[in-house]
């Protein structure tokens, strides 16, 4: 089969630095023999074509094994029956495939394209397994029976290098890391998997550092020396010209267009078929058809010539090579008196001070955690990506005479459970402190956090930072630094004193209850100055006034602000909104709970991008009037997708309910104030229709029956008086 994009493969290899390569390095093509020269070829390649499945779902078998309540939606390759608990043995033991050859049941999947904020299916994905030069193909190992591995950056900000993802339009050699509109041609994604390997781990808490990508000009690093098959995925989708493209993990990060385009991969072939290809294909280096034979032969290009060595062995893997041989051990002569074991020296060694701020990425050691820089006050970095188990060491902490509270500066923008616990000297040490941590509402938004300690901590000590929280694969936040502070001394006796004689106590008076002050929904209330919330995240926003904003809202999402205060009436919303996709979802404004009164429905428009506000009316279904707690809830179907943002939101008070009676001499032509129901004319001389006393009287039983409290007069003639004896007369409950 041939290659159906080479320009994107060959881009690919000039960004990766392939070139002026030392020799010696790891698993890099020696001066002799070149297998490349000797196959005739450039690299050597094996093919499976994999259908969609159909399956999109919220889960990850990988990063959330078990939930159905992934943070976004996949779109499934290959394996036709993948679960949340889907792994490479599963994968195998229930092995029906869409992919060709049969042999291979691995899944594979990406997050979903969303087009106009709906999904759209896959036409297809090929998947190439290759060793290309630089790279030494006799050092291949077979891509392990286990292995699971992720490509690409769910949570990148910025653009990823080319040489992990590239967005193309079909048969362009323009590589882009965002989507482009390709005006209804065919829409490619390549992704491109890490080929070095530990040798060990088929996976790792993150689910990256048990792989790594070759360095140019050095090969696979000393950390991860094994070579294994490169694993590209080339996915194609036919989207509208103009449409606006995202993948549905765009928002989780705040981005549009693809930028955080990825993929994952759960080995599932057939061991015997892959050792085949591996040996057939790759070690030998030749470029083969799906059916695993060298594409030359059935083009009948193979040259006569050529002569295929003996397939060569990898290097062994730890474990499975040779014992080594003990160093033998001379028999004594005698047993010789044993010197008494000095005792140690005092530690020299410098110490880092408690109560100094310790910035986190200043670990001297981890397992688990990745640094990042921050945007908290005084720049640097940040540990992050913290998921269960994760931990960080910090040698030799002296706490000096002693210390009762640790001050955490946190950040995170998901609810969860998760405690970072502080220990003293291993990793499941005693236990000093478990810090909560809280929705800061972003990955950057930080808060300093004091928690007091369990016990007084005195002298030099190693510091553990562990992390505790289920399920164990969320990632619930980042720590940018840590300080502890010290205990307060105790305060010196005061000398007693002779006691004075007992004064009768005066009764303590019962405090009054604390009553929280309300908000006036009048003023504008700031989306983000919710009292709780369920499923929302907080950015910064770009509209008038700066600040921050509620977003990646989704169904079911709601946030609360306590005791609103409606007055004696309001009878309208509006609401600032910005979305960058068309959908069904609707904002709900409900009173004092959740599932509360429905006083409003805002349908959520597609304003142009998630930071183009525009202000939506509403009015409300029935006046509201009073103190209540005031609900924004999500409704959208389907429920995965992000419907939009909110600024901020203002309530508008109910008009004034008067009626306006126009009077004067002679008839009055009324209609006009019929017109709009709030006036009415009349007429207090006997002339016309009616004597003027009936006139009036008819007038002001109308504006009663109608729900009127209150009257405004004007007109010629001095006969207010006559209109309040008659409101009194008549006993109306009416002002004037």
């Amino acid at each position: 089969m041939k290659r159906i994009v080479l320009p994107i493969f060959a881009a690919v290899s000039l960004l990766l630095g392939l070139a002026a390569v030392p020799a010696g390095a790891a698993a890099l093509v020696p001066p002799s023999p070149n297998l490349y020269d000797q196959a005739r070829v450039g690299l050597g390649e094996f093919t499976a074509v994999c259908d969609y499945t159909g399956l999109r779902d919220t889960i990850d078998p990988i990063v959330a094994p078990g939930s159905t309540t992934f943070m976004h939606a996949h779109d499934f390759f290959g394996n036709t029956e993948v679960t949340a608990d889907s792994t490479p043995t599963s994968l195998r033991e229930n092995s029906d495939t869409n992919c060709d050859p049969v042999e291979d049941a691995s899944s594979y999947w990406i997050p979903s394209l969303v087009q106009n904020g709906q999904p759209l299916d896959a036409t297809s994905l090929t998947a190439y397994y290759f060793v290309k030069s630089p790279m030494d193909p006799a050092q291949v190992q077979e891509m392990p029976a286990d292995m699971k591995m992720i490509a690409g950056n769910a949570k990148a900000t910025s653009p990823q290098p080319l040489n992990r993802i590239a967005w193309t339009c079909f048969g362009s050699s323009e590589m882009r890391s965002t989507i482009p509109d390709c005006n209804g041609r065919t829409l490619q994604l390549a992704l491109f998997f890490p080929q070095c390997w530990d040798g060990v781990n088929t996976d790792s808490p993150d689910h990256i550092s048990h792989v790594a990508y070759s360095q140019p000009g050095v090969g696979c690093p000393e950390s991860h020396p094994y070579l294994i098959p490169q694993l590209e995925l080339q996915f194609r989708w036919q989207p509208e010209p103009g449409a606006q493209l995202d993948v549905s993990s765009d928002p989780m990060a705040g981005q549009s267009n693809g930028i955080t385009a990825h993929a994952d991969f759960v080995n599932g072939w057939e061991l015997a078929t892959l050792k085949e290809r591996t040996d057939n294909c790759l070690r030998w280096p030749v470029v083969c058809l799906i059916n695993g034979v060298d594409r030359r032969i059935s083009q009948g290009s193979m040259p006569p010539d050529l002569v295929r060595p003996p397939t060569p062995v990898p290097p062994p893997l730890p474990g499975d090579g040779p014992s080594p041989t003990p160093n033998p051990t001379a028999s004594p002569s005698s047993s010789p008196t044993p010197s008494a074991t000095p005792s140690p020296e005092p530690s020299d060694e410098p110490t880092r001070s408690a109560f100094e701020r310790i910035e986190s990425e200043s670990f001297d050691d981890q397992v688990g955690v990745r640094t990042e820089n921050t945007s908290d006050a005084g720049g640097g970095e940040n540990i992050g990506y913290l998921a269960n188990d994760d931990w960080a060491r910090y040698d030799r902490v002296d706490f000096g005479e002693g210390a009762d509270e640790v001050t955490a500066r946190l950040a995170s923008a998901v609810d969860s459970e998760g405690q970072l616990e502080v220990r003293l000297d291993a990793v499941d040490g005693p236990l000093v402190a478990s810090v909560p941590m809280k929705n800061t509402g972003g990955w950057q938004s930080w808060e300093s956090v004091d928690v007091p300690l369990t016990e007084t901590v005195t002298g030099v000590h190693d510091l553990y930072l562990r992390v505790a929280n289920q399920p164990s694969w969320q990632e619930i936040g980042n720590v940018n630094w840590l300080t502890f502070n010290a205990t307060d001394p105790e305060p010196e006796p005061t000398p007693t004193s002779e006691p004075s004689p007992t004064e009768e106590p005066t009764p303590t008076p019962t405090p009054e209850p604390t009553v929280e002050p309300a908000r006036s929904a009048f003023d504008r209330i700031e989306a983000e100055s919710f009292d709780d919330q369920a499923g929302v995240l907080t950015e910064g926003t770009s509209d008038n006034g700066g600040g921050d904003n509620v977003g990646w809202l989704a169904n079911g999402d709601w946030t609360r602000y306590d005791r609103v205060d409606f007055g004696e009436g309001a009878d309208s919303v509006d609401l600032r909104l910005a979305s960058a996709v068309t959908t069904n979802g609707q904002l709900e404004v409900r009173l004092d709970s959740v599932d509360g009164p429905r006083i409003a429905n805002v349908a959520m428009p597609n304003t142009g991008g998630w930071q183009s506000w525009r202000t939506v009316t509403a009015e409300l279904s029935e006046s509201v009037s009073g103190v209540h707690d005031l609900y924004l809830v999500v409704v959208n179907d389907p429920a995965w997708q992000d419907v939009g943002n909110v600024n901020w939101l203002t309530f508008s008070a109910a008009q004034p309910p008067e009626y306006g009676l126009f009077y004067g001499e002679g008839r009055v032509d009324d209609r006009a104030f019929w017109d709009d129901q709030r006036g009415i004319g009349f007429s207090v001389s006997s002339q016309g229709a009616y004597p003027g006393q009936q006139r009036l009287e008819d007038a002001l039983q109308r504006v009663s029956d109608l729900g009127y409290t209150t009257i405004r007069t004007w007109g010629a003639g001095g006969y207010a008086e006559r209109i309040l004896q008659t409101i009194d007369d008549m006993g109306l409950d009416l002002k004037v």
